[in-house]
This record gives structure tokens, C-alpha cells and sequence, in this order.
């Protein structure tokens, strides 16, 4: 199965489109999905990145959780096309697009490599902050989520743009080098991450505080 590079996982951000998300989805069900629940299924559908989808099987199991849990009138091949929507922009129209779609999610959203933890054993130096330490994060989208997660001690919201990658001593693949700066144009450092594991760490950076994590 072959992917095409404008399938690109792109979750709904701003207001509007938010709104869009939920128009596209009230067409696909008018009579079984209520409005109130959009935030909720996209907060389900960029779990799926978070936690990593190791295959097509572990999307449709979650699908089927996802749809007992919240007594969504949906069944598992319907709550599947809800996630792909919400992740891809649009709605996959056959089940061809449908495959291709979940053969790229499983693809940048991590596999049965890597390590299931919040950081890599064996690394040295400050977590985070140096190439041979870096945040494990399940695939590249993984690495956006993991850094929209991420301010200074005092709140400040953060920018990025990835530098490159490199290697370091007891790390297997690249390491990702991300250059943060504050919305003012503030330097705060370097953040490095690898994105070949299995979840997205719930470890911050030194210097830095993780939304969502005490």
C-alpha cells in the first residue's frame, strides 16, 4: 500500500477550523452525532497520536471503545471514518482512501519500535536538551503535538522550527533539533527528540513545564 504525500495528518486547531470538522461530520451524520460531542472526539482523535496506532486492527479496536464508551450510535467502521476525518481534513471517500489514510497514520504515529516510556534508557545529559537525551515521541506529527504542550515556568506560549537532525552516542536513529523561541522572539534553547517510539514522553524538558502533566 502506497501513501501519497498530501495525505498529511493536519488536526483542526482554530475556530474555524473547528467548525468545518463539525460540518463535515454532521453531513456524514446528521441523525447520530450530536454537535456537543466535536471537542470531545477530537480530543479522542489526537490520543490516537499520542499513544501511538501500530496498525489498521488497533484503530478500528479503539474506534469500537470509542464508540461504547461515549454511546455514540455509530458503528466501528463509521466511528473509524469519524477519526480519519478529524485527522486528515476530509472525508475518506472509499475504502481505498480509507486504507491509505490508515496506512499513513500508522506510519507517523509510531510502531512496534522503539521504547514505550517517557524517556530512553541509557540517555546522558539534561533531558531533552542535549542529542544524546532526547524526548521519545511516536513519529514527526508526534513531535508538534509534544511541542504545542510545551512553555517556559511562567506560561509564555512557544514557536519552533526544526533545525535538522544528528546523531548521538547511544541513541539509535537521528535526533531531531527543534530551535524554541517565545512569541516575541525570545530565544529559549534548543529542544532535541526522537521520534522512532511507541507514545509521546509525558516528561518535560529542563527549563520548561508539560501541559497536562502535575
Amino acid at each position: 500500500m502506497t501513501t501519497n504525500d498530501s495525505d498529511e495528518i493536519q488536526l483542526p486547531e482554530t475556530p474555524a477550523e473547528k467548525q468545518a470538522a463539525l460540518q463535515r461530520l454532521l453531513q456524514l451524520f446528521p441523525e447520530t452525532l450530536p454537535e456537543t460531542s466535536l471537542v470531545e472526539l477530537i480530543d479522542q482523535a489526537v490520543s490516537v497520536i499520542q499513544r501511538g496506532c501500530k496498525s489498521a486492527a488497533e484503530l478500528r479496536s479503539r474506534a469500537t471503545v470509542l464508540s461504547e464508551d461515549f454511546d455514540y450510535a455509530l458503528t466501528t467502521e463509521q466511528m473509524t471514518t469519524v477519526l480519519l476525518s478529524l485527522l486528515f481534513v476530509r472525508v475518506p471517500v472509499s475504502q481505498d482512501e480509507q486504507e491509505r489514510l490508515t496506512a499513513r497514520l500508522v506510519a507517523e504515529s509510531g510502531g512496534p519500535v522503539g521504547y514505550d516510556a517517557d524517556e530512553i534508557p541509557g540517555g546522558t545529559g539534561p533531558f531533552g536538551r542535549v542529542a544524546s537525551n532526547p524526548v521519545p515521541v511516536a513519529g514527526i506529527v508526534s513531535a508538534e503535538l509534544y511541542l504545542r504542550r510545551l512553555s517556559p515556568p511562567d506560561g509564555r506560549l512557544v514557536d519552533w522550527q526544526r533545525t535538522g537532525s544528528r546523531s548521538a552516542a547511544g541513541i539509535d536513529n537521528p535526533v531531531d533539533c527543534y530551535r524554541l523561541t517565545d512569541y516575541s522572539g525570545e530565544e529559549l534553547g534548543e529542544v532535541f527528540i526522537s521520534p522512532y517510539h511507541q507514545r509521546i514522553s509525558n516528561r518535560a524538558p529542563e527549563g520548561f513545564v508539560l501541559e497536562g502533566v502535575g
